[in-house]
């Protein structure tokens, strides 16, 4: 059975409070061959080719959790987290879902462009419809739909030392697609077909697409079948971080576009 630490509650509860479909904490101890869903829905991924040291108890992303994280070192082969079953997070079509991870990757890392994070059905033949995440080369990351594409790109960069939340949305009642760092709002495609992401015969892998390295830590991962909100979103971050957020004016009839003045964030500072 999956336990979890009473002083990581206030986070784990925040995210189980938002039914995920699958939640992988990675703070398993070297030479763990799975690692546990934390959902409760028996959806537990296989670790491929971890290295022997420097791979897990990476120091964990939430604030005053002493949970753990892996760090993705570039290798042959490379080391990565994959679902055994292809069928999981293969949506229906018109069905939406949502991705997070946290993320911290150095200065200067050696990441490939394009690098995937996470993804689900890419490959030689290029199975669609598929979704994923990815790093770009200046240290931004993506949120990807491919059947037909749609993408967006951050703004923010992740590459600087530091624990980055990311979430990826797809909003299949509103046929758009969100992504958001650190709680912020990053951009918005709209026009997204209603199509079956991810039913296709790939796994959903952590940490590659078309082998591409890469060299980061990652933690806290999450999949939800249903389209998180702005409000959702920060709340996660907020208690990853443990700084009280406060989430209003969602939106204004003199935005310029989808949720451009109505994002804020305030920091309790006292």
């Amino acid at each position: 059975a999956f336990t979890h630490s009473a002083q990581g509650a206030t986070y784990y509860d925040v995210v189980l409070g938002d039914s995920p479909a699958g939640y992988w904490r990675l703070g398993e101890a070297a030479g763990a061959t799975q690692a546990q869903d934390a959902s409760g829905l028996n959806r537990d991924l296989d670790y491929n080719n971890a290295p022997a040291s420097g791979f897990f108890g990476q120091s964990g992303a939430i604030v005053g959790d002493p949970d753990t994280a892996v760090k993705f070192t570039p290798g042959s082969p490379n080391p990565t987290v994959s679902s055994p079953n292809t069928s999981d997070f293969g949506f229906t079509s018109g069905q939406s879902f949502s991705a997070e991870y946290w993320i911290k990757a150095l200065p200067g890392n050696t990441t490939a462009s394009d690098a995937g994070l996470l993804t689900k059905g890419y490959d030689s033949s290029s199975d669609t419809p598929w979704y994923l995440s990815r790093y770009m080369p200046g240290g931004q990351v993506d949120w990807f739909l491919r059947g037909p594409d749609k993408r967006v790109e951050s703004t923010a960069t992740v590459n600087d030392g530091q624990w980055h939340h990311v979430v990826g949305v797809y909003d299949g009642a509103a046929s758009e697609i969100h992504l958001y760092v650190d709680g912020r709002w990053q951009g918005t495609a709209t026009g997204v077909t209603a199509t079956s992401y991810g039913t296709n015969t790939r796994p959903f892998t952590i940490a590659n697409h078309l082998n591409r390295n890469v060299d980061a830590s990652m933690d806290e991962i999450a999949m939800y079948n249903s389209a998180l909100s702005d409000f959702q979103v920060l709340e996660h971050y907020s208690a990853g971080t443990g700084v009280p957020s406060l989430n209003v004016d969602f939106g204004s009839s003199s935005a310029a576009g989808p949720r451009q003045s109505g994002f804020h964030e305030f920091e309790d500072t006292e």
